[in-house]
């Protein structure tokens, strides 16, 4: 059996996710019969506090402390109902989020003023579109063009440059990736677009800020964001506990992708295709 939920911009609360979590391993039996069930939970509400009042703020702190909490009954209440050795538990991130810009030399870039920037800089060159606008959407560092736009700005080699320095000349911006130049190699950036990359879904161009720079739209108005390559986006907790998990901490390289292997491994799955490795350090 699986149960999945998430409460990503729900009205629901960390603390009633959990009790709902307790009373499915209830009325459900997961883990009280001879199957392997999976219950996944995700705690979103830490993701909407860190966006609106920034990482180092008391808000967040005291949604940590309450958050320990909600975890530590969930745990306690496994280990009443299933037995502490008869489950296994992980505890991730999907990202981190930059230190709030404004406090650490950085500061943010607005994706409506990207988008103007970039609409003017086409209609100077190429005269006001048939069908505008000439970009269709800026969010979290990606530009999308209208539907061939993209095709002609790369046969036009001085308006592609012209489009480049544009965004390059924009404070905070390090960096514009183009994605018809994207492959598995280069450096940490190209790997990362690599890796994220989506024919034909992926934005005709990726930003990538200075360090302690976020891109976001304006009209959100958050104190912080994530979506960069840097440490403080991509250094996440991994968590294991509980049956065959070797009690002890790894300085081996991981990723939240190796979560899936591992758990299919410890319950005698095997994957057909996996992005992420067992983390077999860890099993006992």
């Amino acid at each position: 059996m699986v149960v999945m939920f998430r409460d990503e911009k729900s009205p629901f609360s960390d603390a009633y996710l959990g009790r709902l979590a307790s009373w499915l391993v209830d009325d459900l039996q997961l883990g009280q019969r001879q199957t392997t069930d999976y219950l996944a939970v995700s705690f979103s509400a830490l993701d909407l506090m860190g966006h609106d009042f920034g990482t180092d703020t008391g808000e967040v702190e005291d949604m940590l402390i309450r958050l320990d909490d909600t975890i530590g009954a969930l745990l306690a209440h496994l280990d009443a109902r299933v037995g502490r050795d008869n489950y296994v538990v992980a505890l991730t991130a999907d990202h981190g989020a930059a230190p709030t810009p404004e406090q650490s030399g950085g500061g943010h870039i607005a994706s409506e003023d990207i988008q103007q920037l970039v609409e003017q800089e086409l209609t100077t060159l190429w005269g006001p579109p048939a069908q505008p606008p000439y970009v269709t959407w800026v969010s979290s560092g990606s530009i999308y063009f209208g539907r061939g736009i993209y095709d002609r700005l790369r046969q036009d080699r001085a308006a592609m440059q012209a489009v480049l320095r544009t965004l390059l000349a924009v404070p905070g911006m390090l960096r514009v990736v183009r994605s018809d130049e994207i492959d598995g190699g280069g450096d940490d950036v190209m790997r990362a677009a690599a890796a994220g990359l989506v024919p034909g879904r992926t934005a005709d161009l990726l930003l990538v800020p200075r360090r302690h720079w976020v891109i976001e739209l304006r009209a959100e108005n958050e104190a912080t964001s994530h979506g960069t390559f840097y440490d403080y986006d991509r250094r996440v907790p991994i968590l294991l506990r509980g049956h065959r998990v070797r009690e002890d901490r790894y300085s081996e390289r991981v990723t939240p992708a190796d979560i899936a292997p591992t758990l299919a491994y410890l319950a005698g799955v095997t994957l057909s295709k996996a992005d992420g490795r067992v983390l077999s350090e860890a099993i006992r």
